[in-house]
This record gives C-alpha cells, sequence and structure tokens, in this order.
C-alpha cells in the first residue's frame, strides 16, 4: 500500500492563499463567477473562523506572559 504525504494544517494563510486563487479564477469566469460563491462563502468563514482561534491563543499567551512577569514581580 502506498504512503499518502502527510497532509499540512490548514491555517489562516493557506485560506488567504486560496482566496486568492480563487477571486483569479472567479475573475477570469465571467457569468459562471456567480456558481462558486458558495465556496468563496465557505472559505470567508474559515478564514474568519482561523484567524478569531488565533487571536484567542495569541490572547493566553499574552496573559501568560503577564502572569508570569507579575509572579516574577511579587517574588523578587
Amino acid at each position: 500500500m502506498p504512503r499518502r504525504a502527510a497532509k499540512r494544517p490548514i491555517t489562516a494563510e493557506r485560506v488567504e492563499q486560496a482566496l486568492d486563487t480563487l477571486a483569479e479564477i472567479m475573475a477570469a469566469a465571467g457569468a459562471s463567477a456567480n456558481l462558486m460563491v458558495p465556496v468563496w462563502k465557505r472559505l470567508e468563514a474559515e478564514h474568519s473562523r482561523l484567524r478569531d482561534e488565533e487571536d484567542v491563543v495569541a490572547a493566553a499567551l499574552a496573559r501568560v506572559r503577564q502572569l508570569t512577569d507579575r509572579r516574577e514581580a511579587r517574588s523578587a
């Protein structure tokens, strides 16, 4: 059985690249571009969700840094 290539994780950056590619395809599609609207909406929703997750993780990491700084200040 052949090995499958490792799947790359879906990231906001990859979704942005997909949106760029889809925008070019839609621009070239003329009147058929409206057929791709559901795909566009799905990619935009996924992009928004991924950005939100990144923001939450960044906020959590910032909070841990602040907590560490406060603990170090108290023990000094």
